[in-house]
């Protein structure tokens, strides 16, 4: 079974320890601690060595195989439903590492631009298969959902980027608007329009029914609310989607004496985020 470290190498973290080990090396006054402080670097450096060369052995046996593989796919439709419900939520469950590999081992067919998937029919097997399970998960699922959709967002806010839409997007079957016809390829308009906006409201409309009853369901509205801290870095964006999160926020914050004192905090925290980035308009006398 793949790993987390068999698609990517974390090369900044890598560099960022040996450096800090690195300055570290003034500071010590003793042999043995010079000694062991390079012992310690050159442990870093041999191991992120071998992580990069076994994870360069895997991209190329996934790239030598995985066009044959899906290539003798017949029900095309059938595989996004296959791929969301049996491959990427079971795996995103079991922790935030595996959340991290479900993410990224779908990018990685995006990347090597593998025949017979559809990108957009999955964004839409993950609303209405993983999104709704905001309803009903544990606290240890919510961060591992809460980690899923970070980089989901991330993923499809960067193809709205025009460049990286033409290179990465444009000539790809994935992103046709027919499953099944290669040829449909979307445009970059209607990419905008019709799949990333449609995504944000759907997402910020299956939150906002999270926090209708936090007396009563204190879990899915902690759940929610983990999650929305998670993703603030990518979500929300626009106000128009932020504001009602910030309502149905404004509700729970009234009913401080109602709650349980870690979700009005919460609510009370994320709408302090929220009204930094969205601050309401001055009124022009």
């Amino acid at each position: 079974m793949l790993d987390l470290q068999d698609l990517t190498v974390p090369k900044d973290l890598y560099e960022d320890c040996i450096n800090r080990k690195k300055a570290d090396e003034q500071s010590l006054k003793t042999e043995k601690d010079i000694k062991r402080n390079k012992n310690i670097i050159t442990f870093l450096s041999e191991e992120q060595k071998d992580q990069i060369e076994s994870q360069l052995r895997t991209m190329e046996f996934l790239k030598s195989k995985l066009h044959s593989f899906f290539e003798k796919i017949e029900d095309e439709g059938g595989v996004s439903v296959f791929l969301v419900q049996y491959c990427l939520f079971p795996r995103m469950m079991f922790s935030p590492t595996d959340a991290l590999y479900s993410i990224n081992f779908l990018k990685l067919l995006v990347q090597l631009k593998v025949p017979k998937i559809n990108v957009l029919n999955i964004c839409a097997q993950i609303i209405k298969g993983i999104i709704p399970t905001i309803h009903s998960c544990t606290n240890n699922e919510s961060e591992n959902l809460g980690i899923f959709f970070m980089e989901w967002f991330y993923m499809i806010d960067r193809w709205t980027n025009k460049e990286i839409w033409k290179k990465e997007c444009s000539d790809y079957s994935g992103f046709s608007q027919v499953v099944g016809n290669p040829t449909n390829i979307v445009s970059y308009e209607y990419y905008l329009r019709k799949i990333v906006e449609p995504i944000h409201t759907r997402f910020s409309q299956f939150l906002r029914v999270c926090f209708q009853n936090p007396k009563e369901q204190m879990m899915k509205t902690r759940a929610a609310m983990k999650i929305l801290f998670r993703i603030k870095s990518v979500f929300p964006k626009q106000r128009a989607i932020a504001e009602p999160i910030m309502d149905e926020l404004n509700k729970i914050i009234a009913m401080k004496d109602q709650i349980s004192q870690d979700i009005y905090t919460l609510a009370h925290g994320y709408h302090k985020e929220l009204t930094k980035l969205f601050p309401k308009p001055k009124v022009v006398e």
